[in-house]
């Protein structure tokens, strides 16, 4: 039996084929690996090493507030029956506000006072603040703050009566020289004017409303002014209650 004759294959031929098959067996293997994975040298697939994301900071926010405002106050007389240094009173307070509740300030109120027959007493009201606020209701623009506070720092009591010397008698029994007529040039003339400096606890509590950079505030408290002596009579405590109305910015 005869044999076909086969045509050979040109070695050009046998070339492609080969080339065709190893390309062929590349791009099998290369779908199956792992997306990112490369091979090295035919073997095994290598993943190559990724950092890990570095963690950004949370979005700085404002640690404090810094709070500018007015206050309407009205205070109630510490004697009754007497002609009251407190009343209506004027002024203001500066404070800061830390987003951990803390708040420092410092306030001064003028009150009006009140007068009888040609005798009139003011008072002038300084010192430092010191409270813890908690935050009641909030929004992105808005904001209910309940601040327990308890004030402290100095009271000054004026007494305006036109039958005073320049030269007066104090609780003491000393004789000694009233400072406004000196200072105001009267030269140890006739003076209608004496003061009393005392030491004051305030303790309040302060509930505020802010909106944006605005903010209001209502503020009942207890004013004690301990061991006072006034008008001649022995050291009393002076015992009062109060409530302020504020108004104003915060930064």
């Amino acid at each position: 039996m005869q044999t076909p004759n086969l045509p050979k294959a040109r070695p050009l031929e046998l070339t492609a084929l080969a080339c065709f098959m190893i390309m062929t067996g590349a791009v099998r293997d290369a779908s199956a690996a792992e997306p990112g994975a490369v091979r090295v040298g035919g073997g095994s697939d290598v993943t190559p090493e990724t950092s890990a994301p570095e963690s950004l900071p949370p979005p700085s926010t404002s640690t404090l507030d810094f709070e500018l405002g007015g206050a309407f106050a009205y205070t109630t007389p510490p004697i009754r029956g007497g002609t009251s240094p407190f009343g209506m009173g004027l002024g203001g307070r500066a404070g800061l506000a830390f987003s951990s509740g803390i708040y420092v300030g410092v306030t001064v109120i003028d009150y009006l006072g009140s007068k009888d027959v040609d005798v009139t007493d003011t008072a002038l009201l300084y010192g430092l603040d010191l409270g813890f606020g908690f935050s009641l209701a909030e929004t992105k623009d808005t904001k209910l703050t309940l601040r327990p506070q308890v004030g402290v720092g100095g009271l000054t009591v004026f007494r305006t009566d036109p039958s005073l010397n320049a030269t007066t008698t104090s609780a003491t029994g000393k004789r000694q020289v009233d400072v406004v007529s000196s200072a105001s040039g009267g030269g140890g003339g006739r003076s209608n004017v004496t003061t009393v400096d005392a030491f004051y606890v305030q303790p309040a509590v302060t509930l505020m409303y802010a909106t944006g950079a605005f903010f209001v505030a209502l503020d009942p408290n207890v004013l004690i002014v301990p061991g006072i002596t006034y008008s001649g009579a022995a050291p009393s405590t002076w015992l009062s209650y109060g409530l302020q109305a504020q108004g104003g910015l915060r930064f």
